[in-house]
């Protein structure tokens, strides 16, 4: 019986490739001859038999097929019906185009099909059409295309052993499909499904079936309208995918927001009905291949019988697969795919010997036969894969050595096998039992003849024989656990049990001189005894008179890498992979391996060659954990000692004795001690001495090895000296840098050091980096911030937790204040209360807090017992008893226990309290009503025994105080929370400096999501919320001028991304500005984009009426199209919403203030201006009132850039805040504000001021405080600076305006400031531009701009021209060039040299002397200090003056280097001691340190240029440098931003090359020469006719005058920080190298290693953990409005119990009350609640006090009440105005908003008091 198409997972092979169902709709066939049903869902004919209920028919269908349907006769089995029409339109090549066509033909891309070997980890094949499509029916990959179509080769072998057995059964198809991704869904799919079966292919529509998924009416209702007929039989041929719903956690099915087609048709099983055979092996596109497997094994398929027909039928079908599996890269092997095609490959060969095919077929009995079978596969590949036949000669060759080495294999276990059964069989004639194959047998065969367990079992399967497969895997265990014993020992026996020692001689070792050598085999042995020869595929041992491999020995591991046997022409015979080497007998070396290829005998030479890169890396670590002996022996002590180690490829271990655990500065100190030495580029030695002389000399013996009379001693001098027989490094540089991973103890007294060195290390701090950019990414911070982002994470996640806890058990409390009414008395001279009650789901912390309220509400005496079910299978109960009833003898700890008892838990407690859990929730209700029954028994009983007690005092509830709703703070708060409330990710505002290169500073709201917007990065939310500072300059001469007009603003913002769109975001727009915000709505305006007649229609909605004036407040952008080249638009893919409300407009508004200046958010500032300036704003000029103003506005803007970390300069972003700055200081001249305004004349103003907007700051950027020191700093020290200009130019200005006036009036022309006038107040007073313009337009004076932009283009040339001169004038003006010689300059070569003092110089000034304290520019005769030049900045060193007695006499401190006058070296410094005099011998010394870093960046820059022209392209060329101490940078020409892949690339090339440890070459040429070697030119330099060439070979040549390296290993690694771009086709690499690289990566480590401790989890863990936060966060906050809500209406429904009844007709219910310290939004809910539970006419009026100074108001009428002419919108206004504040909405519902709290009862009593009034008279009416 046929059983219903459940989930994905019974579609595609049983394997689940979605994490959601799809609902499925199967179309079935009818077949021209008798058929089991098939169980699953499919395409058939006839009539279908199914369970009722799973599966559905369509009804009787009538057919609107074109072509006519074929009749349908029986077809008796073996006879195959011909085409015979011109073109087979039914071939197997046609079907496959016919499909594609069709649906080509309807709009979707055909596709290729994909590899058999997939992209996805999680499947080992390609098992269905869909495959290639899961990332985007993910939505991990965005779609390229809205449809698609493909023919799909498929591998699926879990029913392997049915090919051949059934009709259909096979290991490789072809699936056809058809794929919409979100584009048409059910009704196309099943439309077109139809049409092509009827239509296209013309099956008769009276017979084919569809079968539907139980619960998928919609499809049910599609196929119902086709009128399907019936039938019994059926075949599948088309399956129909709905991918509509996710099925969530617990069990529910939420609607896809993408809704998928995934179909797929069996090209197999059409070609099988449309060519009317009865199987799937008949169609041509197999039958072909079983054709020719006939014809070898000579049996023709017909006449054969059913045995023979499966046999030829399993060839035919494993050679199709085979053939394609080996096309696409799957070689045969003993795991995953290869395992795959290697069985399929043995079945085959097995299967032909089963069929007497023998050998090639051609007259080579040890032939293979698979090849020839093969070729017909690969002939009929063209129209499935094309590439087959160009990979024919691999695919036969492969297959062919395949076959070849099995047969040897087949031979030689067939023959013991057949033994083994005959065996079985005749054992169990005797003792007359079921014969069975012992496991010793089956393992027997598996391990020594290879012969596979597959076909061990069906050949004992086809004789009937049982096998014994549990005693298999017992044996298989026993050998795994005796490998595991002997891991590390080698057997050596022989078969007669001599001792191979005395036929085996030591193993000459040479691997410290080379790697590569040639040896002579002298011993093979497999499973550790000896053979002749060993062939492919085995595991061997092998013995060699001499080798270059390691033998494990002193903790390091052994080597790896390969042995190869060449013939003559040194083609490879043989090729084993060794994959070990340890000591065996003394210094015998067992190279364990396996024989990859070819056979390898006794007494062939090989050649053996060492992995280099492992080896490097193995001698990389173990001089490393030399260094590490000696670097713990110097920071804990010299009584430390090695207790073993590891020197791995991947890590090194040391562990050694110490009785605690190494605290972080001693590990720093340690990592700090061997990173200098390895930065000393020290060479090791490496010396044999007697062991005596060792010991002598102090040479420290390694742990646990033994010595002989002579050692090895290797020294790395002044560090260490071991006895070592390991290898090393030559250079200390050539380990790179070392880094501490752990630090643990592992025994008493003993601890261990995990670290890791050279390429381990780079692959290490690349993981680290990687995961600290993941987590900037995540937590949208910047990497340095990321710390202190966790911290304010884990601190919101506590307060919200904290914040739930508290509204769980206020929600509680309310709901058990309105269960209360539930309470029994029972009667006695005091009464008891008794209240038994199922709470629900309330938590066991809330359910405690309910009893104990509820106990205490009902007054001693009273008895509580309270159940609820707070999670699934978890059962909470409590008993809170008073103390009257402790008194009766009732006990809460002993009533408790029996309760919970029955919900299957227990608990218990004190007298007067106890609490319980349970397991069985179900049984809750029961347990409570025993309890409710057995208490009100006991204290019935009870209480007749006793007087009454007395009652409790009441609880006292107080008020908190609110805050002020219409404050920019409040604002800003509250427009963020309305869109939190609806799903908003809630986001802090990005930096002022944006990401965006192609803008200046951050402009607007939605730029941190342009990327976003763009489709160049996935969104990670699809909502988002932001209150984002902004900066605006290009109407600066408006400030002040206009009532809204700002340089910087704050713009709130909300955005959706491809999620809702007009509809909503209008919605909740009005609803924000009329509801929330309380706007007027008579007064509120909209304009509509002339040509969107949807948002029209939207807003018309609203009835708007009209106003001539308006001021722009809220800004909503429909991103709905792109703009073609054309101008036409198309629909953009993804529609987004961008809007922006300015938040002080919008303050202006709502604080009912005349401009933006006087809102809260500016004029606190301009007060401060005015207090300074000693003049009032309100009674001021309207001049002063706009220079106020302007400084209200400009510091807000400062203040902001300079905590972004905008300084002042002269270009950029910085020339912005310059300029800022420049206006606010000469405008606050203007007002009269001179000095600081303290009676300091000369200081600064505007500190005070900015103080000031600091204080303001917390809401809007929290980290201004946090810089407040140096935004003062800052700002004080640039507003000195422009004062001495100020007051330098204003003089001058005022002349030269004077004199164009006197001009002007004399010409009779008007007057004009001449542009070489501006440009000399510009250069040479530092004047602004854009100051002189604004006082020469106050003064009525034109300027000349044209004129002064001349003057800037001259000296823009002159200044280029003079780019690399320092000037050197004297006073006197004497050309310095005819008194100063160049300078000799000897630091290619030394660090230190003796040198004359030529001249000294202080400010520009020949001096023939200068004493301590002074800054000093110096000219030497000669220097090693290299002068900045070619990118490379100067050196810094010292200079020394000694006396006699070689003490110094003078000590300068030389902080920079510079060329002037060709080849003047100046050096600028200062003298820290003593005098300098010109004529002085001082001693010049570089600092070594500082020039080893700019040695090792400069390096750098070069192999950074090689690589970018090998990633990028050899077009790329450099446009800039910077070879700084720490960091390099780089410019280059290249036109987009470069990707992940390129820049790890680029790191990854870089550090092969610093690996590789290349000596650089340095040589003078003839510049000619040098253009010829093909030398690269740097940047921007001038060269002579001859030119210093640097030259790493086979890498980078480039002229180059720069200091470097002489080893590319002194580099030690290489890391990029950023890169970016800076102008237009120019970008930027910032790099680290050497010293650097390692201070940068320690930082980023220490950062992960803090966050781990601060997380409490490994450091590997932290990124999961602060994505669970961040996950943990938001669903806390949303727990949070949830119950803030739940709350309120539980608290409503309390106070519903206060309404008030107007009798009328028609009673009209009015209830006013004040609810405490509800939110808004929560107030809202319960307002809601409350008119809907009192019923029409009801009137509800509620106030809060949610926070400190601040009211929330909310009025909700009924119809009926607003049908009276009581309009909810108009009551409460003047409620409001009495709170403080003010507010509105529409007649039904209103908010409102106040600053004043105290005066919000007597504003309710009022609203009481009216509403009851105006109501009574109206109901009278």
């Amino acid at each position: 019986m046929a059983g219903p198409p459940k989930l994905c997972s019974s579609i595609h092979g049983g394997k689940s490739l979605f994490p959601f169902p799809a609902s499925s709709s199967s179309l079935l066939a009818k077949p021209i001859f008798p058929l089991n049903a098939y169980t699953g869902s499919a395409l058939s004919t006839g009539g279908l038999s199914c369970r009722h209920g799973l599966w559905r028919r369509a009804g009787g269908l009538k057919c609107r097929a074109t072509s006519t349907p074929a009749s349908v006769q029986p077809v008796t089995d073996g006879v195959v019906v011909e085409d015979k029409s011109k073109e087979n339109l039914v071939s197997g090549d046609s079907i496959r185009r016919r499909f594609i066509d069709f649906y080509a033909s309807r709009g979707h891309k055909v596709l290729p099909s994909s590899s058999l070997v997939p992209d996805d980890p999680t499947v080992l094949l390609t098992i269905a059409g869909m495959l290639q499509f899961k990332p985007i029916f993910l939505g991990k990959a965005p779609r390229e295309f809205p449809r698609a179509t493909t023919s799909q080769k498929c591998i699926r072998t879990n029913d392997v052993e049915n090919v051949g057995r059934t009709s259909r059964h096979h290991t490789f198809f072809e699936m056809l499909g058809n794929f919409s991704f979100g584009d048409y869904f059910k009704r196309e799919a099943i439309k077109w499904a139809w049409e092509l079966s009827i239509e296209e292919f013309g099956l008769p529509a009276d017979s084919v079936w569809i079968s539907i998924y139980e619960d998928d009416d919609e499809t049910f209702k599609i196929w119902h309208e086709e009128d399907l007929g019936d039938d019994s039989r059926f075949i599948e041929f088309y399956n129909l995918v709905f991918m509509q719903y996710n099925r969530k956690d617990d069990g529910s099915l939420e609607p896809l927001k993408q809704q998928n087609i995934d179909t797929g048709l069996g090209l197999e099983r059409l070609a099988r009905i449309l060519q009317k055979v009865p199987n799937n092996y008949e169609t041509d596109l197999i039958y072909p291949i079983i054709q020719k497997a006939s014809e070898l094994a000579n049996v023709p398929y017909h006449g054969a019988d059913d045995k023979k027909k499966m046999q030829l039928k399993i060839i035919g079908d494993h050679m199709r697969a085979i053939v394609y599996l080996l096309s696409d890269g799957v070689l045969p092997s003993n795991v995953g795919r290869g395992y795959v095609a290697r069985r399929l490959i043995r079945r085959a060969v097995r299967t032909g010997r089963l069929l007497g095919i023998k050998g090639d077929c051609k007259g080579n009995i040890e032939g293979a036969f698979l090849p020839a079978i093969a070729e017909t596969v690969i002939e009929m590949s063209t129209s499935i894969d094309p590439e087959v036949k160009v990979r024919a000669s691999r695919i036969i060759g492969e297959l062919q050595r395949e076959e070849l080495r099995f047969v040897l294999t087949l031979e030689r276990g067939e023959k013991l096998l057949e033994q083994m059964l005959s065996e079985a069989l005749s054992s169990a004639k005797k003792i007359g039992r079921s014969s069975c194959l012992s496991g010793n047998d089956l393992f027997l065969l598996y391990d020594t003849y290879g012969f596979p367990v597959e076909i061990t079992t069906e050949v004992a399967e086809e004789k009937g024989v049982e096998i014994d497969m549990e005693g298999f895997y017992v044996e298989m265990e026993n050998q795994r656990r005796q490998s595991q014993a002997a891991h590390n020992v080698v057997k050596l026996d022989v078969e007669n049990g001599g001792d191979l020692a005395e036929m085996v001689a030591d193993t000459e070792f040479l691997g410290y001189d080379t790697l590569s050598t040639k040896a002579i085999v002298q011993s093979l042995l497999l499973n550790g005894k000896p053979v002749l020869q060993v062939s492919e595929g085995n595991e061997v041992e092998v013995l060699l008179n001499k080798t270059p491999f390691y033998a494990e020995s002193g903790g390091q591991i052994g080597d790896r890498g390969y042995l190869y046997i060449t013939e003559d022409q040194s083609e490879r015979t043989a090729v084993v992979q060794i994959q070990d080497v340890k000591k065996s007998l003394g210094s015998v070396f067992v190279h364990k391996g396996t024989i990859k290829e070819g056979v390898l005998e006794v007494g062939k030479e090989v050649e053996a060659n060492v992995d280099p890169k492992l080896r490097q890396r193995a001698k990389v670590h173990h001089t490393a954990t030399h260094l590490l002996q000696s670097a713990l022996k110097k920071v804990i002590g010299e009584e430390t000692s090695q207790a073993g180690s590891l020197v791995a490829f991947d890590r090194l271990r040391f562990d050694f004795n110490f009785h605690r655990p190494l605290v972080d500065n001693e590990l720093d100190e340690i990592e700090r001690l061997i990173n200098g030495w390895i930065g000393d580029a020290t060479l090791l030695h490496t010396k044999v001495l007697p062991l005596t002389d060792a010991k002598k000399a102090g040479a420290i013996a390694m742990f646990g090895e033994k010595y002989g009379e002579e050692v090895r001693v290797v020294e790395v001098p002044g560090v260490s000296m071991e006895l070592c027989g390991g290898t090393h490094v030559n250079n200390t540089s050539e380990i790179r840098a070392f880094k501490i991973i752990s630090e643990q103890g592992i025994a008493s007294g003993i601890r261990r050091i995990e670290a890791v060195a050279g390429e381990a290390y780079i692959e290490y701090i690349n993981g680290r980096d990687s995961q600290l950019r993941r987590l900037c990414s995540t937590l949208k911070v910047k990497a340095e911030e990321v710390t202190t982002r966790v911290d304010n994470l884990l601190e919101e996640l506590r307060a919200a937790r904290n914040e739930v806890s508290t509204l769980r058990a206020k929600a509680a409390v309310y709901k058990a204040s309105i269960i209360a009414s539930k309470v029994v008395s029972i009667e006695a001279s005091s009464p008891i209360r008794v209240l038994v009650e199922n709470m629900d789901d309330v938590d066991a912390e809330s359910l405690k807090s309910a009893a104990e309220y509820l106990v205490d509400s009902l007054q001693d005496p009273a008895a509580v017992v309270l159940g609820s079910t707070p999670d699934e299978g978890k059962v909470s109960l409590v008993a809170a008893f008073s103390p009257g009833v402790v008194k009766l003898g009732v006990q809460a700890g002993k009533f408790i226990g029996p309760i919970a008892k029955l919900c299957g838990g227990g608990g218990g407690g004190r007298p007067n309290f106890a609490q319980a859990g349970g397991r069985q929730p179900e049984n809750l209700s029961s347990a409570l009503e025993k309890a409710r029954t057995d208490l009100l028994s006991v204290l019935t009983e009870k209480s007749k025994q006793v007087t009454s007690v007395e009652d409790l005092a009441a609880t006292q509830i107080t008020m908190k105080a609110t805050e002020n709703l219409v404050s920019g703070d409040s604002i800003r708060r509250r427009f963020i929370d309305f869109y939190a409330s609806r799903g908003h990710k809630v986001l802090r505002s990005s930096s002022l400096v944006s990401d965006d290169p192609t803008v200046l500073l951050t402009i607007a709201g939605m730029l941190q999501f342009k990327p976003i917007f763009l489709g160049k990065v996935p969104r990670a939310f699809p909502r988002a919320t932001t209150a984002q500072k902004c900066i605006r300059t290009n109407d600066v001469e408006n400030v002040g001028r206009t009532s809204r007009h700002h340089t910087f603003f704050e713009m709130l913002g909300n955005f959706s991304f491809g999620d809702y769109f007009k509809r909503e975001a209008i919605g909740w727009a009005w609803e924000l500005s009329i509801e929330e915000f309380g706007l007027p709505a008579d007064r509120v305006w909209i304009s509509v984009y002339e040509d969107d007649d949807e948002a029209f229609k939207i807003w018309h909605e609203e009835d708007l009426e009209d106003d001539s004036r308006f001021l722009e407040f809220y800004n909503l952008v429909f991103m709905q199209y792109n703009r073609k080249d054309d101008g036409s638009l198309e629909p953009l893919k993804q529609q987004n919403i961008d809007t922006g409300l300015g938040l002080e407009r919008l303050a202006r508004i709502l604080q009912k203030v005349p401009n933006n200046y006087e809102t809260d958010l500016v004029y606190p500032i301009i007060q401060k201006a005015s207090e300074l300036a000693a003049v009032s704003y309100h009674d001021a000029d309207d001049k002063k009132k706009m220079q106020l103003k302007i400084i209200g506005d400009h510091t807000r803007a400062i203040v902001y850039l300079l905590s972004d970390g905008v300084l002042p300069s002269n270009v950029g972003r910085g020339y912005v805040v310059r300029q800022l700055i420049r206006r606010a200081v000469r405008t606050g001249w203007l007002l009269g504000i001179k000095g600081n305004c303290k009676g300091n004349i000369e200081g600064a103003f505007l500190p005070a001021i900015a103080q000031t907007v600091i204080e303001m700051s917390t809401a809007i950027d929290p980290e201004v405080k946090a810089r407040a020191s140096r935004i003062i700093g800052e700002l004080q020290r640039e507003e000195l600076r422009f004062v001495q200009t100020l007051e330098r130019g204003e003089k001058l200005l005022e002349l030269k305006l004077a004199e164009a006036l006197s001009c002007a009036k004399q010409s009779e022309r008007s007057p004009c400031l001449l542009g070489n006038d501006v440009f000399l107040l510009y250069a040479t007073y530092g004047y602004p531009v854009e100051i002189t313009t604004e006082v020469a337009i106050e003064k009525g004076v034109e300027i000349d701009r044209e004129g002064f932009d001349i003057e800037m283009e001259e000296h823009r040339r002159q200044s280029q021209a003079n780019h690399n001169i320092v000037k050197l004038g004297v006073e006197n003006g004497g050309d310095l060039a005819e008194k100063v010689a160049d300078t000799e300059f000897l630091g290619y070569d030394t660090l230190s040299t003796k040198a004359m003092v030529q001249s000294l110089f202080v400010n520009g000034k020949p001096m023939l002397q200068v004493s301590e304290g002074n800054e000093v520019e110096i000219l030497l005769d000669k220097t090693p200090f290299y002068a900045e030049s070619g990118g490379q900045i100067g050196d810094q060193g010292s200079l020394y003056v000694t006396g006699d007695q070689r003490e110094w006499t003078a000590v300068v401190q030389i902080q920079d280097v510079k060329k002037s006058l060709g080849s003047v070296f100046v050096h600028k410094g200062t003298i820290k001691e003593g005098i300098l005099e010109v004529g002085k011998e001082v001693e010049a010394t570089v600092d070594p340190k500082l020039r080893q870093r700019a040695k090792v960046h400069h390096t750098a820059t070069h192999l950074l240029q090689s690589a970018l022209k090998k990633v990028i392209g050899e077009e790329t060329s450099q446009a800039g440098s910077l070879v700084a101490f720490d960091r390099l940078r780089f410019d280059f020409n290249f036109h987009r931003p470069l990707v992940d892949g390129e820049l790890d690339e680029i790191e990854r090339l870089i550090n092969g090359w610093i690996g590789d440890a290349i000596l650089l070459q340095t040589k003078v040429l003839p510049m000619t020469d040098a253009k010829k070697a093909g030398a690269i030119a740097m940047f921007g330099e001038k060269y002579g006719e001859e030119v210093r060439v640097v030259e790493v070979p086979g890498v980078s040549m480039e002229l180059c005058g720069g200091t470097h390296v002489n080893c590319t290993s002194e580099i030690r690694a290489f890391k990029i920080v950023s890169e970016q771009g800076i102008a237009s086709g120019i970008r930027r690499i910032e790099a680290v190298a050497g010293e650097a690289y390692i201070e940068y990566t320690n930082g980023r480590d220490s950062q992960l290693r803090r966050l781990g401790s601060t997380l409490n989890v490994k450091t590997d863990e932290v990124t999961t953990r602060v994505g669970n936060l961040l996950k943990e966060l938001q669903a806390a906050r949303n727990e949070v409005s949830a119950l803030r809500a739940k709350a309120a209406v539980y608290q409503a429904s309390v106070i519903s119990s206060k309404v008030v009844s107007i009798e009328a007709s028609t009673p009209i219910r009015v209830l006013v009350e004040n609810m405490d310290d509800v939110d808004a939004a929560s107030l809202k809910v319960a307002a809601e609640y409350l008119v809907e539970k009192l019923q029409d006419p009801a009137a509800v009026v509620l106030g809060s006090a949610p926070d400190e100074g601040k009211v929330s108001l909310v009025a909700a009428f009924s119809p009926g009440v607003v049908k009276l002419g009581v309009q909810a919108g108009k009551f409460i206004g003047p409620m409001a105005k009495l709170c403080g504040g003010g507010g509105g909405g529409r007649p039904n519902f209103a908010q409102a908003g106040g600053r004043k709290p105290e005066n919000l009862s007597s504003a309710l009593e009022k609203a009481r008091t009216d509403l009851l009034s105006v109501l009574t008279e109206k109901s009278g009416q």
